[in-house]
């Protein structure tokens, strides 16, 4: 008998671990729906740096 072992799947260090099914299931719906919106956390970081940016600048008259 062969025994063939099953390929690894890697396992994304943002995916957390649900404490339950019901947890689980709305963590991917929450992702679904994030990635239909385009949403991206990058894009969203560098939005709130140019925006701190602008408003810590000095204001010139």
């Amino acid at each position: 008998m062969k025994v063939v072992a099953k390929p690894a799947q890697p396992v994304p260090a943002f995916v957390p671990k649900a404490p339950d099914a019901i947890m689980a299931e709305l963590w991917r719906t929450k992702q679904r729906i994030n990635a239909q919106a385009g949403y991206d956390i990058d894009k969203l970081l560098a939005r709130v740096k140019r925006e701190a940016a602008r408003i810590t600048a000095p204001h010139q008259l």
